[in-house]
């Protein structure tokens, strides 16, 4: 048993299997103490009945596009449960674009900063994942307005290069 939980019901040797790796990473996720100490956003996340044996999961994931991808349970779902119908494998560069880092961005909207001089600077990552300088601006509200659209046009970029349809649909209507 995986951390008390998962059952790798496996008839070959794991030692250097992709499915196996991605199966334990996800379960560690939710039933480790010590991943949630060091990452407390897993904290509440569970695995569905389903996948707590290895096989199904295995099984799901050879149908999936997951080669060089991140397996992803918030843009699908609620965040908080692994599963067919929550889960699909992103690109790292989507992955990175869905964090919002709303424990970190202070009492100002997401992607806005206090600037000198009682200004509002707004940034916002790129398709790439590099921070963009969108400008300086008189109140929040306006800097809020430029990061919403430099997101609504990074999904949308995004959306071309993801595989998965519904991770496409998922961020058309993301923003």
């Amino acid at each position: 048993m995986r951390y008390g939980v998962g059952v790798n019901d496996s008839d070959y040797p794991i030692k250097n299997c992709p499915f196996y790796k991605r199966w334990c990473l996800m379960l560690a996720r939710c039933y480790s103490p010590a991943v949630q100490k060091k990452q407390t956003t897993y904290i509440g996340c569970e695995v569905c009945e389903d996948w707590l044996t290895f096989s199904n999961f295995k099984s799901w994931m050879e149908k999936q596009d997951w080669k060089g991808k991140v397996l992803d349970k918030d843009l699908l779902g609620n965040g908080k449960l692994y599963s067919p119908e929550t889960c699909a494998f992103i690109l790292e560069k989507t992955n990175s674009f869905m964090t919002d880092r709303r424990n970190h961005r202070g009492e100002y909207p997401l992607g806005v900063h206090k600037h000198q001089g009682g200004k509002y600077q707004a940034r916002c990552g790129d398709s790439s994942g590099k921070r963009v300088h969108l400008g300086t601006f008189n109140t929040p509200e306006d800097a809020s307005r430029a990061y919403k659209k430099c997101k609504r046009e990074v999904a949308l970029k995004l959306s071309e290069e993801e595989t998965d349809i519904r991770v496409r649909n998922a961020l058309i209507t993301y923003i």
